[in-house]
């Protein structure tokens, strides 16, 4: 009879531990809404950029308008959610952008593991907030990130992007975000700092 109670009460306990560990994993999957509203994609939606690739060793600079395009979604880091990109008219693969927790990852190939990315943004989204940009040291250290300022007005062109929140990554990373819409202007350069891409929205498509 006492062995009797033993296993009932051990069948409980493990139970309640089965429990216990969905709902940490499903806490721990759960993505910020503030996030999400800071890359409202969704599969079909498309953003256009007017793109300047410029050299300062060979003082050359060409501009060409990209349309990216989020092409689909999946689930990929142990049940992480992502959204795949692709820039029209550029050769490399697919770009992912994954949503883990309290930050935006981007990764240039298939998210097979916890390396390889960069992080665009991070929570609390808040001035002076900072955070390794890499996963991988450069020159010996992680770069890192920060947010230089929250509700500034970015102008692309005839338009006017209010409430904006600026990353900054160095040597030469810059990202601003509207609230809503996205991405809205970008600067990335290589890790020699002498080339890289300038990137305005144009027009966009997320409704």
């Amino acid at each position: 009879m006492y062995l009797k109670y033993v296993v009932i009460i051990l069948i409980i306990i493990s139970a309640l531990s089965i429990i216990s560990d969905t709902g940490q994993t499903q806490d721990e999957n759960k993505v910020s809404e503030e996030l999400l509203n800071y890359l409202p994609y969704d599969v079909g939606q498309w953003r256009q950029y007017d793109r300047s690739y410029w050299s300062i060793e060979h003082g050359s600079a060409w501009v060409e308008e990209i349309t990216q395009t989020v092409v689909g979604s999946d689930e990929v880091l142990d049940g992480r959610f992502a959204y795949i990109l692709k820039d029209e008219g550029v050769s490399y693969d697919s770009i992912w952008v994954v949503f883990v927790d309290d930050e935006i990852r981007r990764y240039e190939d298939y998210p097979e593991d916890y390396k390889n990315y960069k992080v665009l943004l991070k929570e609390p989204v808040v001035k002076g907030n900072w955070w390794n940009f890499n996963h991988y040291p450069v020159g010996g250290d992680s770069m890192k990130a920060f947010i230089v300022e929250t509700g500034i007005s970015v102008d692309n062109f005839d338009m006017t992007f209010d409430n904006c929140v600026h990353v900054y990554a160095m040597p030469y990373h810059h990202f601003y975000f509207k609230l809503g819409i996205g991405i809205v202007r970008s600067s990335e350069a290589k890790q020699d700092s002498l080339t890289g891409t300038d990137d305005e929205l144009l027009n966009w498509e997320i409704e």
